[in-house]
């Protein structure tokens, strides 16, 4: 998930990797998601890869991929 707030800079790269890896689609959810959509399970391998590089300085992810686990969510 991500906040329900978001900084351009959070944005501008939200759209930066749906334009590397999903030709520039991507969407925000009702539930404050991000859905990145793409066409292959190759993009797919790449996509997860990259989220999964990118973190905070200091360490958590950026882009957690499936989920926050145990967290508290918007009701």
């Amino acid at each position: 998930g991500s906040p329900r707030l978001l900084s351009t800079e959070t944005i501008k790269e939200i759209c930066g990797i749906a334009d590397e890896y999903c030709g520039g689609y991507v969407r925000f959810t009702t539930g404050n998601n991000v859905e990145f959509m793409v066409d292959s399970l190759d993009k797919a391998r790449k996509l997860k890869e990259d989220l999964n590089a990118r973190k905070h300085p200091g360490g958590s992810y950026k882009f957690p991929v499936g989920g926050t686990g145990a967290g508290i969510t918007n009701i």
